[in-house]
């Protein structure tokens, strides 16, 4: 890989993302750092922050392409993360309120011709991977608001 301005740089990736791979920015936590690699999750706020090692696979949403957080000037706080669902599609809130995060599918909502989700649960990690429909990017402050999910999950 090439130097840029005379500087070596520091490959975290083996091969660039795939061409056409959703990549979407997010803010980064108050007080947290994510660095280009890091596997992320998302809290409730729709911010996000790098996965801890106790943190189940169905909770991680991507992979960070670069370094950011409260100290990095150059983004602000803010990261793009290489996602692994696909597309983001257009949903409702089962509930209100409902946070950001993982959801799983509800009924579909004839007034709104939209599929609504739920946030997930389940009794174990494997009972919600089982359940997992995506990740919510969005609040759902009252039953039937509309949300952004990324799917397939």
């Amino acid at each position: 890989m090439p130097a840029t301005l005379g500087s070596a740089t520091v490959s975290r990736f083996q091969t660039d993302p795939e061409v056409h791979k959703l990549a979407l920015e997010f803010d980064v936590a108050v007080g947290q750092a994510v660095h280009a690699g890091d596997a992320v999750v998302m809290n409730n706020d729709g911010t996000i922050q790098a996965a801890a090692s106790a943190d189940p696979a169905w909770k991680v949403i991507g992979y960070s392409i670069h370094d950011s957080g409260t100290a990095d000037t150059d983004h602000l706080g803010r990261a793009t993360v290489v996602m692994k669902g696909f597309a983001v599609v257009n949903g409702g809130a089962a509930a209100g309120p409902q946070n950001a995060g993982p959801v799983q599918l509800d009924a579909w909502d004839a007034n709104n011709k939209r599929r609504n989700y739920a946030a997930i649960t389940g009794a174990s990690d494997a009972a919600k991977m089982a359940t997992l429909a995506g990740i919510s990017l969005t609040v759902g402050v009252n039953v039937n608001d509309p949300i952004l999910v990324v799917v397939p999950f």
